[in-house]
């Protein structure tokens, strides 16, 4: 049984400046496209808007912090996000059932592989999701076999009002799939929610601690 839901707290509109895509995103025009952003998750999320396509990123510590610019004169979608990977060593990209994947071209023992019998949770806002997800047993044992840790991000940009203004106004999400690998749930919950981007961070000098982000 597969079953995804998203119940709002808050109007979602879609394309409602540009105009719904005819084409497949990653084959519309390109002109003149320029972005000088801090780093590669900043590009690629700026795209993924841009552009109105689902996305999904797995990062390791060697891909953070250094800087990066895309430039294309002329082309399609593709090449954007081509341009970007080509100038992270060892990733590779490709979409999946209309998600794009970033990801490190070597995904063996990856946490994103790991096959999970029941991945469920009901009426999750966003910033509790993670918690949903460290919380499944095939994840938790990933876990603490490899000593990885995960830390929350807390948001200290304005008043404790604003901040939970914005807590209360973020959609609740619902899931519930079966004999899925953690890659695949995040992809087909980026794709049937108004979300559109899924991020896991491995980093620390170690690489022992972990983030998890959807937007």
């Amino acid at each position: 049984m597969i079953r995804l839901s998203c119940v709002l707290l808050f109007t979602y509109l879609v394309g409602t400046q540009s105009g719904t895509p005819t084409e497949p995103p990653l084959q519309r025009a390109v002109t003149d496209y320029q972005d000088g952003a801090a780093g590669f998750p900043f590009l690629l999320n700026n795209i993924a808007k841009r552009y109105e396509f689902p996305i999904g990123i797995e990062l390791r510590p060697d891909a953070l912090g250094i800087a990066a610019s895309v430039q294309l004169k002329q082309g399609v979608v593709a090449d954007v996000l081509e341009a970007v990977v080509r100038q992270m060593p060892g990733y590779k990209w490709d979409e999946r059932s209309g998600v794009v994947n970033v990801m490190p071209a070597d995904t063996q023992g990856s946490l994103l592989e790991v096959t999970i019998a029941h991945f469920q949770f009901e009426h999750r806002r966003l910033d509790r999701v993670p918690e949903a997800v460290v919380a499944v047993p095939e994840v938790k044992a990933w876990l603490d076999r490899n000593g990885v840790t995960q830390r929350r991000v807390i948001n200290l940009l304005g008043s404790p009002d604003a901040i939970a203004k914005a807590q209360e106004d973020q959609p609740q999400v619902s899931a519930d799939l079966a004999n899925v690998t953690l890659r695949e749930a995040l992809n087909r919950v980026v794709k049937n929610t108004p979300l559109h981007r899924w991020q896991v961070t491995l980093y620390g000098a170690r690489g022992k601690d972990l983030g998890i982000e959807l937007q």
